[in-house]
Parts: structure tokens; sequence; C-alpha cells
């Protein structure tokens, strides 16, 4: 697996991860392995959760930092009757169409 990076701007992520061999071709000068440019900062990548699609979801909730390192983040919600009352119904609606 790549090693990634995400650029950092007052304490916010801007955009999406870069793989180290992109962040090089801006940074030439600086040993990725012992240095990390200053506005940047380490992405490990966080698989989604295993959750029990009978009774959850799980959606992309974003980036979060933790201990100066970000990673995905996830949601995971519980799935009510309300939840598949609607979702039922909106697929009645689409067939009625």
């Amino acid at each position: 697996m790549s090693t990634l990076f995400i650029k950092i701007e007052n304490d916010q992520l801007i955009e999406h991860p870069v793989t180290k061999s992109n962040l090089q071709q801006i940074y030439r000068s600086i040993d990725l392995d012992t240095e990390i440019p200053q506005g940047w900062i380490l992405f490990i990548r966080n698989p989604p959760p295993n959750i029990d699609r009978q009774t959850q979801k799980v959606t992309f909730n974003g980036y979060k930092i933790v201990n100066g390192i970000a990673y995905d983040d996830w949601l995971v919600e519980d799935l009510s009757e309300n939840y598949y009352s609607n979702d039922i119904q909106s697929i009645s609606t689409e067939d009625e169409v």
C-alpha cells in the first residue's frame, strides 16, 4: 500500500490525499521517508467498518485528524423502521412512474 499525505491549512484538511510519489514530484529536495513538508501530514486509509447491513448503514463522513495523522472518517447509523418504510415507499413510487 502506498504512503499517502494530505494538505493542511489552519488545522483544516484541504482536498484529498496524494501519494508519496506525487508529493515527491513537488518536493524533490526533501526525503519523504524522514521529513514531511510543512503544510502536509501523513494520511492513513481507514476502511469502512464492518456492519450488519440489515440493521445499519455506513457513509463516508470526510477526514479526521487524530494525534497529528489524518484518517478517513465513517459514520455508522442504525436503520429504523421508518428508514425501511421510506425506502420501500420510494421504490413503489418509482415503479408507478
